[in-house]
């Protein structure tokens, strides 16, 4: 559901599928200006940093580019599977969300990540995550298996 604000354990779980996540990268680092917009920071700040290839049941289906104030995640080398598991234990899960969803073509290196060909088309979805206080608290960025994902949402007339 498009509504619903899940990680991607507790979705492949749902599913009944064993989730796992291959750490690519994890850093507390300076902003670039995406991240800078949509988690509030400034230049002089720095950004925890954690990029994974998600799995379920061994299978790569998609690739997450997560980027947290470092004073909300202070260790990204904490994050081995689940961001949310992490932050949730210090309560700085996200408790609501704006996301963006698109269709792209994977280049090179991020189809050879997730096992498919170049220039296969994929979910692109953008997130910002916020606290109950407004704060932003996590980017992610990803790229998601189109023959894995669906979305599905209610709408109504306003």
């Amino acid at each position: 559901s498009l509504s619903s604000l899940i990680s991607f354990t507790e979705l492949m779980e749902s599913r009944g599928m064993r989730a796992s996540s291959n750490v690519l990268y994890s850093e507390l680092c300076s902003p670039n200006p995406v991240e800078m917009m949509a988690l509030g920071l400034s230049v002089d700040d720095k950004v925890a940093r954690v990029h994974r290839v998600r799995s379920a049941d061994d299978s790569p289906i998609s690739l997450e580019y997560s980027s947290v104030p470092p004073d909300i995640l202070p260790n990204p080398a904490d994050v081995q599977n689940s961001l949310y598991d992490v932050l949730r234990k210090t309560g700085q899960a996200p408790t609501r969300a704006i996301q963006r969803v698109a269709a792209v073509n994977l280049s090179g290196s991020e189809a050879t990540l997730l096992q498919m060909p170049e220039g296969a088309a994929v979910l692109k979805i953008e997130r910002t995550g916020f606290l109950a206080s407004g704060r932003p608290v996590e980017f992610t960025s990803g790229f998601y298996r189109s023959d894995h994902y669906d979305f599905v949402s209610e709408i109504r007339r306003v």
